[in-house]
């Protein structure tokens, strides 16, 4: 313990002084870039017919304006309807991923923990709704990808979508039927195959420019 407390202090201290170092180093740097004044304080004069022309020799008239400083940009207006309405499966599609995930879990443990069993089959129905949902979002966001190069993928992702849903639904019933629980496992791999898939893919379609 004592030899990992040193350890960690000696590469405080290093890092330390690279930052120390670092922080000199450009500030010398930044020191000797500027011009350094005449010895008699006086700008230097420019010698006799050499042609040189002086800051000050140039008229007032011919100096360049100042440049106008540019326009604030207006501000972010939120329109909280179009926000919410817009890509509506985007938003939608998290709740049947999430919601199946948990449900899966539980149900992985549940003949450990039979307790859980309730949880997971309330998980189970709400995920089941949002699917439902999702899917006929997911129908209306589909014509723009329709002739372009995510068209295969776009219809992989509704099929996968469609049987999600469906195993979803048969799922919640599955959980009432008694015979059923000792298969219930073996169910929450499919479901848990399945919601990755369809995620996958949606988040390919999501973050995929085309």
């Amino acid at each position: 313990m004592d030899s990992a407390l040193s350890s960690v202090r000696a590469a405080l201290v290093a890092v330390v002084f690279l930052i120390t170092a670092a922080a000199v180093s450009a500030h010398e740097g930044h020191h000797h870039a500027s011009p350094s004044p005449s010895p008699s304080g006086a700008p230097s004069a420019s010698p006799v017919g050499s042609g040189a022309v002086t800051a000050s020799s140039v008229p007032p008239s011919t100096t360049a304006p100042a440049p106008s400083a540019s326009p604030s940009p207006a501000p972010f207006h939120l329109d909280v309807r179009e926000a919410l309405l817009s890509h509506l499966h985007n938003k939608i599609v998290h709740f049947p991923l999430g919601l199946g995930l948990a449900a899966a879990i539980i149900l992985l443990v549940t003949p450990r923990w039979p307790q859980y069993e309730p949880a997971g089959r309330a998980l189970l129905v709400a995920a089941a709704v949002f699917a439902v949902a999702a899917y006929f979002t997911g129908d209306a966001q589909m014509p723009p990808f329709h002739g372009t190069p995510l068209a295969g993928i776009a219809e992989r992702h509704e099929q996968l979508g469609t049987a999600t849903a469906i195993t979803l639904c048969v799922g919640a019933a599955l959980t009432w039927v008694r015979g059923a629980k000792r298969w219930l496992w073996l169910y929450a791999l499919l479901l848990i195959v399945l919601l990755s898939l369809t995620g996958f893919l949606g988040g390919v379609l999501a973050h995929t420019e085309f």
